[in-house]
C-alpha cells in the first residue's frame, strides 16, 4: 500500500478550520522611486473549504508602481492624452500585471497620479471656493464647471464634498 492510498481524507477537519489570514510585507521605497507608489497592504485569506486565495478586494494590486510610473512618464513628459493609446503600451510593458481599459488610465490620472492633485482633508479656503462656485452655478448640470475651477481637487473629492455639504444640491433640476 502506498502513502497515498493510506492517507485518509477528513472532511470534517477542513470544513471547521478558520480561514487563515497572511499580511502582505510592505515593500520599501527609496528616494529614487519617488514617482512610484508603494504596494498597498491587503491580507490574503485561504478559504479551507474552497481550497482557494482571496483577498479582501478579490484583487491584490489592482495597479503596480511600473503601471504608475509608465502612466505618470506617458503623460507628463510626451504629452500623451490618447487614452487608448496610453492603456496599449502600459499592457505592452506590463503583460503580467492587470489589463488596463482606456477610462481606467484616464481615472487613475485625474483622481491620482495628476500632478497639483491635493489629497487629505479640506481647508476653510476651499470649502469657500466650492460654496461661492455652487452659488454661481446653482445647477448639477454645471458641476463640470464647478470640477474645473476647483483645479486641485478631483471630480470625486468635489462630488463627496457637496454630498457631505449641500446634500440638496444634486437633488436639483
Amino acid at each position: 500500500m502506498s502513502f497515498f492510498e493510506s492517507f485518509v481524507f477528513d472532511r470534517d477537519l477542513v470544513e471547521k478550520s478558520p480561514v487563515i489570514e497572511i499580511q502582505m510585507p510592505t515593500i520599501t521605497m527609496d528616494k529614487s522611486d519617488m514617482l512610484l507608489q508603494p504596494y498597498s497592504e491587503n491580507k490574503i485569506f485561504f478559504d479551507a473549504k474552497t481550497f482557494t486565495f482571496r483577498t479582501q478586494a478579490n484583487t491584490i494590486y489592482p495597479w503596480c508602481p511600473i503601471q504608475n510610473y509608465l502612466l505618470r512618464v506617458l503623460v507628463e513628459h510626451f504629452n500623451c492624452t490618447n487614452w487608448a493609446q496610453v492603456a496599449s503600451l502600459i499592457n505592452r510593458q506590463c503583460p503580467s500585471a492587470q489589463q488596463l481599459s482606456p477610462k481606467q488610465c484616464h481615472q487613475r490620472w485625474h483622481r491620482v497620479c495628476r500632478p497639483g492633485l491635493i489629497k487629505g482633508k479640506w481647508s476653510v479656503e476651499e470649502d469657500l471656493r466650492l460654496y461661492e462656485l455652487l452659488q454661481k452655478h446653482p445647477s448639477k448640470r454645471d458641476f463640470k464647471r464647478v470640477v474645473q475651477a476647483l483645479a486641485g481637487r478631483s471630480d470625486t473629492q468635489i462630488h463627496y464634498r457637496i454630498r457631505k455639504l449641500y446634500p440638496q444640491y444634486f437633488n436639483l433640476q
